[in-house]
C-alpha cells in the first residue's frame, strides 16, 4: 500500500513538472516569434536607414562637387572684376583726358573784329572758347559780326541766304531810273552789322527799278527803312543818307502794273517788315513815290 501510494506521489509529480514545462516552451516559443519579429522589423530599419545614408552620401557628394564648381566659378568671377576694376581706373584717366581736351573751355584771350574787342560775354555765352587749341564762337555772333542774317529752320541754321533761297541783291537788274542802286554794303540795321541789302538812291519822285526774276520764286520777304547817317560804318561812309524830314511809300508791282506791296517808310522809325507774293512774277518793279530820298532793302531774300 505504502508503495502503492509513493508510486502515485511520483506520478503526480512528474506530470504536474511535464505540464509546468509545456506551459514554459509556449510562452518561451511566443518570445521568440516576438523577439524575431522585433529583428525583421529592427533589420527593415537597419536597411531603410542604410538606404537613406546611401542617398546622403550622394547628396552630399553632389553638393560637393557643386561646392568645388562654384569655387572656381567665384576665382573666375573675382579675377575679372579685379581686371575690370583695374581697366575701370585706365578709363576714367582717359575720360578726363578727353573731357579736358575735347570741352569748351573760356578762353583767356579777347576776340577783336575790324579792330574792336567784343566783350568776355556775348547773350550770356562766353564769346571766345577753346575746344583743345582750336578757337570757336557762338554762331549768332558770327553772323551778327558777318552782318548777316541767322536762320534756324526744322534742319539746318541758316547764315546769310536760306538754303532754298536767293538774295534779291543777286538778281539782275533789268531797268533802273535811280540816281545809284548799291548791294551787300556795311551798314546798321536793328542795331546790328548787315551785309546783305539793297540800297535805293533817288534824286526825283517816283523812281524805280526792275528785277528780273523770270517767274522763278513765289515770295519776297525782308525788311525796309530809310538809309540814316548813323546806320552808315566806316566802309560805308560814303554812301548817299536820308535827311531827318524825309519819308516815301515803296510800292513792289509785277510786269503788268499790278500792285503787289505797299509801305509807308519814315526817317527813324523802326524797320518795316515786307512779305510780298511774286508767283509768276517775270519782272519786279520797286517804285519810290514820294520825294527823293534813300531806302533800304535789308536782307531782301527770294524763296521757290
Amino acid at each position: 500500500m505504502k508503495k502503492w501510494i509513493a508510486a502515485g506521489l511520483v506520478s503526480s509529480l512528474a506530470f504536474g513538472v511535464m505540464q509546468t514545462s509545456i506551459v514554459e516552451a509556449s510562452s518561451s516559443s511566443k518570445e521568440v516569434a516576438k523577439l524575431k519579429k522585433e529583428k525583421a522589423a529592427l533589420q527593415k530599419q537597419l536597411a531603410d536607414e542604410k538606404k537613406k545614408t546611401k542617398k546622403s552620401e550622394n547628396a552630399y557628394k553632389t553638393l560637393q562637387g557643386q561646392h568645388t564648381s562654384l569655387s572656381k566659378s567665384y576665382k573666375s568671377l573675382d579675377t575679372k572684376y579685379k581686371n575690370l576694376q583695374i581697366e575701370n581706373e585706365g578709363n576714367k584717366k582717359k575720360i578726363k583726358e578727353l573731357s579736358t581736351g575735347y570741352r569748351l573751355l573760356t578762353s583767356s584771350k579777347s576776340l577783336v573784329t575790324d579792330g574792336a574787342v567784343v566783350t568776355g560775354k556775348y547773350k550770356n555765352t562766353e564769346s571766345l572758347l577753346m575746344l583743345g587749341k582750336t578757337p570757336y564762337v557762338p554762331l549768332q555772333l558770327l553772323a551778327d559780326l558777318s552782318g548777316l542774317p541767322l536762320i534756324e529752320t526744322s534742319t539746318a541754321y541758316e547764315v546769310g541766304t536760306p538754303l532754298s533761297g536767293t538774295s534779291l541783291s543777286s538778281i539782275h537788274i533789268g531797268a533802273s531810273s535811280f540816281g545809284s542802286i548799291e548791294k551787300n554794303q556795311s551798314i546798321l540795321a536793328n542795331g546790328k552789322l548787315n551785309n546783305q541789302n539793297v540800297i535805293l538812291s533817288g534824286f526825283f519822285n517816283d523812281e524805280y527799278a526792275t528785277f528780273s526774276l523770270d517767274r522763278k520764286y513765289k515770295k519776297l520777304s525782308g525788311q525796309l527803312s530809310l538809309l540814316t547817317e548813323q546806320a552808315l560804318t566806316k566802309s560805308s561812309s560814303d554812301l548817299n543818307y536820308a535827311n531827318p524830314e524825309d519819308e516815301m511809300t515803296l510800292v513792289f508791282s509785277d510786269n503788268n502794273g499790278k500792285e503787289l506791296g505797299r509801305y509807308d517808310v519814315v526817317y527813324g522809325a523802326d524797320e518795316i517788315d515786307f512779305d510780298i507774293d511774286v508767283t509768276g512774277v517775270a519782272n519786279l518793279r520797286v517804285t519810290a513815290e514820294g520825294n527823293d530820298t534813300v531806302t533800304t532793302l535789308i536782307s531782301p531774300v527770294l524763296t521757290k
